[in-house]
This record gives C-alpha cells, structure tokens and sequence, in this order.
C-alpha cells in the first residue's frame, strides 16, 4: 500500500516431494560438521600445550672457569622446566654437544638451573656455542679459550653490586667492566641482595651480566654476608655459579665447594677466599688447603703472580665495617709468607689501596711505584653498585688511596713482568682516579 511501511514476503517453497530443502540440507551439513571443527580444535590445543609446548629460551647464561682455561671452560644457564637442555658448540662440519646436568647447590626462585662443562678445545681459539633448553635456545655466543706461552692477562674485580632494577648505578659498574674486555672477572661478595629484594634480584642480576659479559669473560666470585643472610642462602649462591673444586694443585681435596677455592690463568694463581662463616683458624681444614694450594704455586714455574679476593677487608678505615679481625689474624700472616701481590675485598661500600703490607706496617712509602715480592697491598673495592658509603675514618699510615663512590678495578700483566691496578669510576662514564705499578725483579721470591 502506498505511503505504508514495505513488508517482504518470502516466496513459496519450490515442490520437492515432502523432502529437505537445499538450504536446510546446508544447515544440517554446517551443524554436523560444528562438533567435528570443536574437536579438531581440542585436540590441537591439547598438542600444543600438553604435549609439544614450545620451550621458554634458557635466561641467565654465564661462562666460568672449572678446568684447564687452555681446553674448557663451564658453562651455567637457568630454564623454566626442567626440559633436557645442553651446549652445543659449532664447528665447521658439525657440532658437539655437551648435555646439561644440575649444578651442585638448591637456587632459590622459579626455574631450574643447569651446568655443562665444555672440554677437549683447542688453545687461543674462539668457539661459537649455543644452550639450549628443550626445542628453545637462547641464542649465539662465543668464548675464547687460552693461548699456550707467554701473553698479557686483564682481569677486573668488583664488590657489592646488585641488579640493575634496584641499584641503579650497577650498571655503569657492569658497562665498565664489559668495555675493558677482561679475561675474566672476579666478584667479591654481596653480588645480587636476593635477601633484601627477593629471589627475582638474583635473576634480574644474572641477567644483566649476561647481557654485557657474562657469556665470554668468566665471573669467578667470592660469597659475601648476603649470600649467607636470611632470604638467601650460600646454597643459592653455590647453586647459581659452575665453581672450581677446592682441590688441585697438589693441595688436599677437601669437602667444602665455592666457599673457597683456587685456579690459574697464564701467569697468574687465584685464590677466592671464604667468608667468616667458615672456620679459618690457624688448623682448620681451609687453612691446611690453604697452605697446601700457595705451596704448590712455589715449584711452578709458570706463575708469576699470586692474588686473593675475598669479601671482607683485611685492611679498612671505613667507620661502618672496618677490618676483620680474623683475616688480620688468620689469613694474613699465610698470604704474606707467600708473598702475594695483591688482595681484593668489599664489604665497605668504598675504595681504598693501602701500601705494601707485612705484619700489619707498611714497608714502602711510595704509593704507586713498586718492587714485586717486597710486600702484599690490600684493596677495597665495594663500589660495585649497591648505595655508597662515605664515612671514612682518620687515615692510616698503611693508606695509599681512599675515594667513595661507584667503580671497579682493572688489572693488567704484561709480558714483561709489569703489573698495572688501576682504579676506574663508573659514574658518568669511566674514568680512571688510581693507579699503581708493580715490576717483577726476574726470580719469584722465595716462599713457603
């Protein structure tokens, strides 16, 4: 009707004899074909994440040192299942595969952690490698293994650091030491601060060393107060690093592993140093190792230089920890007898280098030339990240340089007997504000 709403008829339905419709034989077909589509569809998702879920890439990959530097090295990586995971290094031709298996302490925090030491390498040659973690793999990286004979060595040291996220100047710390291109790193205690920020500090610490050296130059560490502190545990340290039995050397195999132990590197001999939780009287079972490992260091020809971290200070006028009275006691006299050149410490949230040291004098005056084997220099370096402290006390008549403030240090040996520290800030770039120099004098002095 003109001027009403059109309404729409259907038309009549063609005769089919009584049957179905083509358009109702569709909609039977769509509504059959509706449980089939829902069960294909289950089952897929069934397949993808019951049984062939694809695997997170393993995170916090770190290189260390466990064995011959010439022919290994271990490799650490954390993975969110427990998925088989390995190592793979890359060769022309093909590939080896070293399989994963569990480090040897109980991380704290989500995830599993794995180690694999990589062996039978060639000297001075750099290997790509990959770890994987099931079907996932965390990406390329590569490694560069010990040259034979004589060549210069650089390592850097660092104490009290933290993550990145809640401390912030960590990071100028970590970009620091990455540009110097170490052979490798030694921490000196209170590394991640897991027991005042959570199991997620010690991962988002790890990392952020892996994403600037942790990979290619080895962190060889020291536990501190925090890595014994409620919250954390040594456990979790021992847990998150491949570590160096402390045995060898012709020194007694002991029980303890990573709170103390030793290795080599070209000329140089390492001894990591435990914290005071571990008895270090005068016949303790780490002193009679200790012994045992600086002694073996005198008939080898190929060591030139003997040096020790630790976390605690031997030497320190820093008001809020100081020195420690049981390493002045107990550790000092044996480091000394064997003439070590140089020890390394945190604890105090600042830098400080005494003089050459024995029985707790100084036996040289000048603070930056030196003669090799005339004493032992103590330097603290906790400016590695963690808030700085700036209380020092009166200066001690052993005392050479103090400076608060964020930093790490460089050392270098060269070829001709020299030994270089330097001293590097890290805040607004890195700038050097210490240095001192130590020449060899041809025989390594008696010891023992």
């Amino acid at each position: 009707m003109e001027g009403a709403d059109a309404v729409i008829e259907p038309e009549p339905a063609a005769d089919n004899g009584g049957g179905p419709t083509p358009s109702s034989k569709f909609r039977w077909r769509v509504l059959l074909a509706v449980p089939l589509v829902v069960v294909v569809i289950a089952g897929l998702t069934a397949w993808r994440f019951l049984g062939h879920t694809p695997s997170h890439p393993p995170d916090q990959v770190r290189v260390s040192l466990r064995g011959d530097p010439h022919t290994s090295f271990a490799v650490v990586w954390h993975a969110a299942t427990d998925a088989d995971g390995s190592v793979k290094i890359l060769e022309e031709g093909g590939s080896r595969v070293f399989p994963g298996r569990p480090t040897d302490g109980t991380p704290i925090g989500s995830g599993v952690w794995r180690q694999a030491d990589v062996t039978g390498l060639r000297p001075g040659t750099t290997y790509r490698y990959v770890v994987t973690s099931g079907d996932a793999h965390a990406g390329e990286f590569q490694f560069r293994t010990e040259p034979l004979g004589s060549h210069p060595v650089r390592f850097d040291v660092f104490g009290d650091q933290g993550d990145c996220t809640h401390f912030a100047a960590a990071c100028g710390v970590m970009d620091g030491i990455a540009a110097d291109k170490p052979d490798f790193v030694l921490g000196a205690g209170d590394l991640t601060y897991a027991n005042e920020n959570g199991a997620d500090a010690a991962d988002l610490w790890s990392n952020d060393i892996m994403r600037r050296y942790g990979t290619w130059a080895p962190l060889m560490p020291a536990a501190g107060n925090h890595e014994y502190a409620k919250g954390d545990s040594i456990e979790n340290y021992k847990g998150r690093f491949a570590l160096p039995k402390p045995s060898g050397n012709g020194a007694p195999q002991v029980q303890a592993s990573g709170d103390f132990y030793s290795f080599d590197y070209g000329p140089v001999h390492v001894v990591a140093l435990p914290e005071h939780y571990v008895n270090v009287g005068k016949n303790s079972e780490f002193m009679r190792w200790l012994r045992a490992d600086l002694q073996a260091t005198c008939s080898n020809p190929t060591i030139r230089w003997r040096i020790a971290f630790t976390h605690r200070p031997f030497y320190s006028t820093g008001r809020r920890h100081g020195s420690d009275p049981g390493n002045q006691k107990y550790v000092a006299p044996t480091l000394e007898q064997y003439h070590l050149d140089l020890v390394f410490s945190g604890h105090e949230h600042e830098y400080e280098r005494s003089l050459q040291m024995r029985d707790g004098k100084p036996v040289t005056k000048n603070p930056d030339k030196w003669h090799k084997g005339a004493g032992t220099a103590y330097v603290v370096t906790g400016g590695g990240g963690a808030p700085n402290y700036n209380d020092f006390g009166p200066a001690a008549a052993w005392d050479a340089k103090r400076k608060t403030g964020h930093h790490h240090v460089r050392v270098d040996i060269g070829v001709d007997d020299t030994l270089r520290l330097t001293a590097i800030s890290d805040e607004n770039g890195q700038r050097p504000f210490d240095s001192v120099v130590i020449k060899g004098r041809g025989k390594t002095p008696d010891c023992g």
